[in-house]
């Protein structure tokens, strides 16, 4: 965070994505409210914290001051407005929110529609079809975890329809009904997003 000012100063651009309440099980990784807060504490205390056109601004005319950054998001989600922008707003710190579009009318994002099907097979004899590997076993959240994974370590750089089609090959053969109500669930949640960020801030304005 101790990056220089003033001409050919630098500025830090930390990326958030999804910030839930409390952790998922089968997402132990994800980064959580209370740890975010902890963050933004930090940041207020240590560092200057500029919205992105700001700060861009201060970049090319050289007047960036040190350990300037800004915060932005990543995709969309429906805690950005459920608690992440109290969070933002309590401390009086700007971000930028970039959202994936496509979810707004279409499926959610790949990488939750993958943890939606894991979720949903069954404890024992599952059968992963496209060539992975059977599980004969998902009665502990760590082997659910594991199959996370690896599914989206090796669907990450396939093409993005071989990796759809392969997401809904397990999508159908395993836990469609709860799998579909998770993704209602999800799509309203993002509906949500696109009306608060449209009712709160002018086209093209970060939040």
């Amino acid at each position: 965070m101790m990056m220089p000012g003033g001409a050919g100063g630098q500025l830090s651009i930390l990326l958030f994505h999804k910030v839930p309440r409390e952790p998922d099980p089968l997402v132990s990784s994800e980064l959580c409210l209370g740890d975010f807060e902890h963050i933004l504490d930090f940041l207020k205390a240590n560092t200057n914290v500029f919205s992105l056109p700001d700060a861009v601004a201060k970049l090319a005319a050289g007047t960036l001051p040190q350990r300037a950054v800004c915060i932005s998001f990543d995709d969309g989600y429906a805690e950005w407005t459920q608690h992440v922008a109290a969070a933002l707003v309590k401390r009086t710190l700007p971000a930028t929110f970039f959202v994936t579009t496509e979810v707004l009318s279409g499926p959610a994002l790949w990488h939750e529609r993958i943890v939606a099907a894991v979720r949903a097979l069954p404890n024992q004899g599952a059968r992963l079809p496209y060539g992975f590997a059977n599980v004969e076993d998902l009665s502990h959240e760590h082997l659910r975890q594991s199959v996370v994974r690896e599914l989206q370590e090796r669907l990450k750089y396939v093409p993005l329809t071989e990796r759809l089609s392969t997401i809904d090959m397990k999508r159908k053969r395993f836990g469609r009904l709860n799998y579909l109500r998770r993704l209602a669930r999800q799509m309203c949640a993002a509906c949500i997003v696109k009306a608060l960020i449209l009712a709160r801030t002018p086209s093209g304005t970060p939040f």
